[in-house]
């Protein structure tokens, strides 16, 4: 199991932060695996926020008419907290 520390946009960070959004699409250039874990950092114009959120990777979507850099995961948020 690998820890993958991602930047992540506040928009989108939100989404998975509230549950409205259950995946994330990242270039395919990390060696993604099920049951890695992702640190995911907010960013509101280029600046860290202090929300962090951990997750797993549930599911790995590759092709299916997706670029060939690119990658579907779904993850499950376990841990939101705020890096002091």
């Amino acid at each position: 199991m690998t820890v993958h520390v991602l930047k992540c946009d506040h928009g989108p960070f939100g989404d998975l932060w509230d549950g409205l959004k259950t995946c994330e699409v990242r270039k395919d250039d990390r060696g993604y695996a099920v049951s890695d874990t992702l640190k995911l950092v907010e960013r509101e114009h280029g600046i860290q926020t202090g929300r962090v959120m951990f997750a797993s990777v549930s599911h790995i979507q590759r092709g299916y008419g997706l670029p060939d850099d690119l990658v579907v995961l779904s993850v499950n948020v376990h841990l939101k907290t705020r890096d002091y």
